[in-house]
């Protein structure tokens, strides 16, 4: 059994709700079960510059609660597209491992409709992962060891590949390969805006976590693009 999780919240600006609105239409081909996790659910949010997001265990532990230690939980952003095989490719990936990622493919024009599945390497790869899927269980072990970090800011994605691939050396690297893609976007309030990188409270939080974890597991950060 797979549960798909995501935050699920309302955009304020019509751009935003049309690039949701069509990665979604993917997750309603998958045999799958949507389990949409709303900012009601959590005990405490990050609140700048205009958006209030999750702390990424809390968003973990909420998709686990109540659920067999065996499922498969399967986290994305909430603007990830995935391939009409996504379900299966995971499925076959978790057959050898307890946790795998995705990098995806970004599309650096808007998207009017979805992309077929051989089209998707007709995206730019990003250095970054919006797909992970885990076992309860596996969650359940390892969850402290994952730093308190958000969701929707930089530096969370290395670290849980890092996590994902120390605890299951034997099966590393737990990369499930080209399932998912993204329309790039931007703008004022998007952490990857040079003006807001350094400045927000919450990147100088992710960022702090990131480099104190590498740095414990003997990783340099800048391997990761962060300085």
């Amino acid at each position: 059994m797979i549960i798909h999780i995501w935050s699920a919240y309302q955009p304020d600006d019509i751009d935003t709700q049309r690039r949701h609105l069509l990665a979604q239409s993917t997750w309603a081909k998958q045999p799958w079960t949507d389990r949409p996790i709303r900012n009601k659910e959590f005990w405490r949010l990050w609140r700048e510059n205009g958006k209030t997001v999750p702390y990424i265990r809390d968003l973990f532990d909420a998709g686990c609660k109540d659920q067999n230690e065996s499922t498969i939980i399967c986290f994305t952003n909430a603007d990830i597209i995935v391939r009409s095989d996504a379900t299966f490719q995971i499925v076959a990936a978790m057959q050898e491992t307890d946790a795998a990622y995705s990098y995806r493919f970004d599309f650096h024009h808007q998207l009017d409709k979805v992309p077929s599945d051989s089209a998707f390497t007709k995206g730019i790869m990003y250095p970054g992962s919006d797909l992970f899927v885990f076992r309860v269980y596996w969650w359940k072990k390892h969850r402290n060891a994952m730093p308190d970090m958000l969701i929707a800011h930089e530096g969370y994605d290395p670290v849980l590949r890092t996590l994902i691939d120390e605890s299951c050396k034997g099966t590393a690297p737990n990369e499930i390969v080209g399932i998912c893609a993204h329309e790039k976007h931007g703008g004022p309030k998007h952490w990857e805006n040079p003006a807001n990188r350094y400045r927000l409270k919450g990147q100088q939080l992710n960022l702090t976590l990131a480099k104190r974890f590498f740095r414990q597991h003997g990783v340099n950060p800048l391997e990761h693009g962060i300085p």
